[in-house]
């Protein structure tokens, strides 16, 4: 299941993992779960993880996060716009839900 998630994150780009989650729980939208805030928490996560993983090590990962806490946060404000666009849905989407579904019918 790790190598999976690692796989996943080395070969897919930050914005179309969360395009891709965006649109898988999107049904979750109905059940008043704030699809947009939980995309854009989890893209933050990863960026923040990425930039302090790549300048510190894993070691100084909650070093650098200590520091970070005692400075003022608004000295940190800094506004970012994330734009996640969701592609249309192709045939291929079709026929992987349609097998999918199938799968699971004939499982149950």
């Amino acid at each position: 299941m790790l190598a999976a998630v690692s796989l996943l994150l080395h070969t897919t780009s930050r914005h179309s993992l969360m395009s891709g989650l965006l649109l898988l729980m999107s049904p979750l939208g109905f059940l008043g779960l704030n699809i947009n805030k939980f995309t854009a928490r989890l893209y933050l996560t990863l960026h923040y993880v990425e930039a302090t993983g790549n300048q510190h090590g894993s070691a100084g990962f909650f070093e650098y996060i200590n520091q970070s806490l005692m400075y003022q946060a608004d000295e940190y404000a800094v506004q970012e716009f994330i734009e996640l666009h969701v592609p249309a849905f192709q045939l291929i989407d079709l026929v992987t839900g349609c097998v999918l579904l199938a799968s699971i019918w004939v499982l149950l």
